[in-house]
């Protein structure tokens, strides 16, 4: 009954529709979290780590003057890292933990050579 009433002449159904795929709404921009500010009650102790990094940036200052103002390799530091534990009686940090330390104290670059990439840190003046 339906079909016979839209292919009469008098009505204009126009062509087929097609058939397109469903699009999703366009997506709102994500909100940025709003900052907090905390508030300690009591003051952070400084941690064994950072103490250390200091006291090794210290050390190669004093003892390897031609390495202040240049950047040494991150398996040097660590060669000497190494051997300042074990001199001075401190418990060794794993690298990644004792690197985010150094890298606070001073800058760090990442160098290609000879084909190969590695970190290095500068070597500041000694503070003393």
């Amino acid at each position: 009954m339906l079909r016979a009433l839209l292919k009469r002449d008098d009505i204009d159904i126009g062509p087929a529709p097609s058939l397109s795929p469903i699009q999703s709404p366009a997506r709102s921009p994500k909100r940025r979290a709003k900052p907090v500010r905390i508030a300690r009650l009591y003051p952070e102790h400084r941690i064994e780590s950072d103490q250390q990094a200091e006291v090794l940036l210290h050390e190669i200052a004093t003892y390897a003057d031609d390495c202040i103002g240049a950047y040494v390799p991150q398996k040097d530091i660590e060669r000497f890292y190494t051997y300042l534990c074990k001199e001075r009686g401190w418990e060794q940090r794993h690298w990644s933990v004792f690197g985010a330390a150094l890298g606070q104290r001073t800058h760090r670059r990442l160098v290609k050579r000879r084909g190969k990439r590695f970190m290095a840190y500068l070597i500041p003046r000694a503070c003393a």
